[in-house]
């Protein structure tokens, strides 16, 4: 972050900068620019709302990637085991 760069911008280059360090979608960095984007834009009250209906926002995602998982780590399972007795029946 360069010193005088407005709150909003260093997000944005911030998530930027660090988009493959993680294992987020872009719908996880689309929230996180949108939440930057709103920072430093409005009085207390204002950010205050802001965070709020964030929170929710990032809520409803967390909730999304959570089923998700549950799902894919049920496929994973099942690809898993069915995959290890089609080796054993080959190796047979």
């Amino acid at each position: 972050m360069e010193q005088g760069e407005a709150a909003a911008k260093a997000w944005k280059n911030a998530i930027i900068a660090h988009r493959d360090d993680n294992v987020f979608t872009k719908e996880d960095f689309d929230l996180l620019i949108g939440y930057g984007s709103g920072l430093g834009s409005s009085d207390i009250a204002g950010q205050l709302l802001h965070c709020e209906t964030y929170r929710e926002l990032f809520r409803d995602r967390l909730q999304k990637a959570r089923a998700e998982a549950q799902t894919k780590g049920k496929l994973y399972m099942t690809l898993g085991v069915a995959g290890g007795i089609g080796v054993a029946l080959l190796l047979y």
